[in-house]
This record gives C-alpha cells, structure tokens and sequence, in this order.
C-alpha cells in the first residue's frame, strides 16, 4: 500500500482550511463577545452614572426637606415658647370679672360725684350772689 501524496497534500489542505475556518469562527464569536462586553459595560456605566444621578437627586431632595422640617421645627419652637406667655382663659374671665367690679364703682363715682357737682353749683351760686351788689 503506497501513499498517496496528492491525496495527503489534499488532506493537509482540507485540516488545514478547516484549522482556518475555526479560527475565523472563534474570532467571530471572540469578537461578538467582546462588542457584548463593551456594550454590557456602556449599559453598566450609564446604569451607575445614572443611580449616582439618582442618589445625588435624592440627596439633594433630602436635604431640601431636612431645611424645611427644620425651619418648621424652629417656627413651632417659638410659636409655644409665645404661647406660654399668653393667658389663659381663665386669666381673661378674671380680668373680666375685674372690669365689671371697676365699671361698677366707676358707676358709683359717677353718681357721688354728679351730687358734688351740684353741691359745688349751688354753693358757687350762693357765693355769687352774696358777693354781687
């Protein structure tokens, strides 16, 4: 049995485009992959550019609400330290209670005082006319 070289170069040739044949196909798939990799990595990176956007946004909304509770805190802070100054109502009602008690004497005063005036006339009357020829 001899060999037969043409039919070996043949067989070298077929391995041999075949060999090459895989090689483009793994460097197809090689390069898909890496275009899958890069892309993923693009997807990643605008995903965690765009949470850090978020973050920040929440961060700075946080922020802005924590000033607001805060001056409202401040705000109710001074609202019941005025308040505790301010009378109750039974402070009022006693104030009241007073008010009526001097409108009252002042009434009296009014009274006593109208019978002074016209005690004071009279005597003014009565001097007056002693004193005039």
């Amino acid at each position: 049995m001899s060999f037969d070289w043409q039919f070996g170069q043949f067989l070298w040739e077929v391995i041999v485009s075949l060999a090459v044949l895989g090689n483009g196909v793994a460097m197809f798939f090689a390069r898909r992959s890496s275009a899958n990799k890069d892309a993923l990595s693009e997807l990643e990176n605008l995903f965690i550019q765009t949470m850090k956007e978020e973050q920040m946004t929440r961060i700075n909304s946080h922020r802005s609400v924590e000033a607001v509770l805060t001056n409202l805190r401040e705000r109710i802070n001074t609202s019941e330290e005025t308040l505790k100054h301010l009378p109750t109502g039974n402070d009022i009602a006693g104030v009241k209670d007073v008010l009526t008690i001097v409108a009252k004497e002042v009434s009296e005063l009014r009274g006593a005082q109208s019978g002074t005036t016209r005690m004071v006339e009279r005597m003014n009357d009565f001097l007056m006319s002693r004193s005039s020829p």
